[in-house]
């Protein structure tokens, strides 16, 4: 009985991004599920010809074959896994193409972890617990996950919203207020800014790129830190926040993030396409303005009004934080 249970909980997750698959994985590892990982179709093919899962989490781009293709062989090898497709480029003909496959989910891009899980849970008809249960009872001795991870980040900093994303720009976990936000957008900008200073670090003949990017509005600043070459952590907060309080817990959570992952695909960004990257201020500056509602508007969440925090001077005083940080833009090397 042991070993049918352990089979209906075990999902494979198949993404030709490392810093998805292990965010997924992290995510669902801590709710309980047995996870496995494949960065293509060919490696999820032999994975699967070795263990059954219960599910599979498919991506549809990936540079080998596409997730249909993918879940067509999933059906032919083992017609009794459920298959969950995912895609940033939905469509109505790859819908009913799914449908035809007999796909039992499909799930746009960008998603939540929640979203995901509760999808998971769906498919699989557990019993026993509700989802809510599900997304809050963690494995036993599991690590906070990044979801938690961000939330506790956002908390601290007394953020706005707090972004996961790949170095190709997919926003891999978001937590906080995002009403209005293209987070797809948002992903891609921060992406191709990192691409220009990984180029700017180059052209000042340094031997790594810069480790973060900040940027002040008028309503808004964003901070963005590179926790991987594969992995982007950015903190998007109120023109009048402390810049030293977002730092310093900014650093502390990209350090758990990377210490928790299971390794970087060593893929570095690359310079190509700084072309697209001219207009970055005043499109981030835009995308943030649009994020929220302006003051007095509806939309203000009370759980940002106050909040019980140490002071950028009890920081500095403790010695966690350089007494001389400014709040100039830049980038840190």
């Amino acid at each position: 009985m042991k070993e049918v249970e352990d089979i209906r909980k075990s999902i494979l997750i198949v993404d030709d991004e490392e810093s998805v698959t292990t965010i997924l994985a992290d995510g669902l590892r801590n709710v309980g599920y047995r996870v496995e990982v494949a960065n293509s179709a060919a490696e999820a093919i032999e994975v699967i010809r070795k263990e059954p899962f219960s599910l599979v989490v498919v991506d549809y781009r990936m540079p080998d074959q596409d997730g249909l293709a993918l879940a067509r062989a999933i059906r032919r090898m083992a017609p009794e896994t459920v298959v969950v497709l995912v895609t940033a480029y939905g469509t109505d003909a790859i819908r009913q193409m799914s449908a035809d496959l007999g796909v039992a989910a499909y799930v746009e891009k960008p998603f939540t972890l929640a979203q995901i899980r509760e999808v998971i849970h769906r498919n699989l008809g557990e019993e026993g617990q509700s989802v809510e249960q599900v997304l809050q009872s963690p494995g036993p001795g599991a690590d906070p996950s990044a979801s938690e991870l961000l939330e506790n980040l956002r908390r601290n900093s007394g953020a706005r919203c707090v972004m996961l994303v790949s170095d190709k720009g997919y926003p891999v976990e978001v937590v906080g207020q995002t009403r209005g936000l293209d987070l797809q957008a948002i992903g891609a900008v921060m992406a191709a800014n990192f691409a220009a200073t990984t180029e700017l670090a180059r052209l000042l003949g340094a031997a790594s790129s810069f480790n973060s990017t900040y940027h002040e509005g008028p309503n808004y600043n964003l901070y963005a830190y590179r926790v991987r070459d594969d992995l982007l952590l950015a903190v998007i907060f109120d023109a009048g926040g402390r810049a030293g309080t977002v730092w310093y817990y900014t650093k502390q959570v990209a350090t758990d993030l990377k210490s928790k992952g299971a390794g970087s695909n060593g893929n570095r960004m690359q310079a190509g396409g700084l072309h697209e990257v001219s207009g970055f201020q005043d499109a981030l500056a835009a995308q943030l303005d649009q994020m929220f509602p302006t003051d007095g508007q509806d939309g203000q969440d009370d759980d940002f009004r106050e909040r019980e925090l140490m002071s950028f001077d009890e920081a500095v005083a403790a010695g966690l934080i350089p007494a001389d940080l400014g709040g100039s833009n830049g980038a840190e090397g």
